[in-house]
């Protein structure tokens, strides 16, 4: 009987660790609320990818994505940094939306994924999946993002 509640006790907490380390899903900074589009982001994927979204609203940000593969063990997170996405082109005007950058846009830029020649590795602190008020969120390198989707590919 021993032998069977050990074994039940150890399978409950296995699946716990399990749940309570998956980052997948999209993570913003400082806030669980999103409002037209997120500001800076972490999107987990169940394959081991991760996308670095910078914010939505500056309207100036060249690059728009950092993204590669990701890892974590103990409490650090590695980034296996392989691309950007970034806006290539375009001009510079004054928007009719405002933005972080007093409304300077860049306008008509095309969206290219780039490869880094030279591929990151960055190892970063972490703190795993916390719950305040029924809001996840994890620490990243002393910045905390709040859980704002299960659902990465609809980023």
């Amino acid at each position: 009987m021993k032998r069977i509640i050990c074994t039940l006790a150890l399978v409950i907490y296995s699946l716990y660790i399990a749940k309570a380390q998956n980052l997948v899903g999209v993570w913003q900074e400082n806030t669980p609320e999103v409002a037209a589009t997120y500001i800076n982001s972490y999107s987990f994927f169940s394959d081991g990818t991760f996308h670095y979204n910078t914010n939505g609203f500056n309207g100036l940000n060249r690059i728009l994505t950092i993204g590669g593969k990701y890892k974590t063990e103990n409490n650090n997170l590695d980034f296996h940094v392989e691309y950007t996405i970034e806006l290539v082109g375009g001009t510079l005007e004054r928007s009719m939306t405002e933005t972080l950058s007093d409304s300077w846009s860049i306008i008509d830029g095309k969206i290219e994924k780039i490869p880094l020649r030279n591929k990151l590795i960055e190892k970063v602190s972490f703190i795993g999946i916390s719950n305040i008020d029924d809001k996840e969120y994890i620490i990243i390198d002393k910045i905390r993002y709040y859980k704002v989707s299960d659902c990465p590919n609809n980023e």
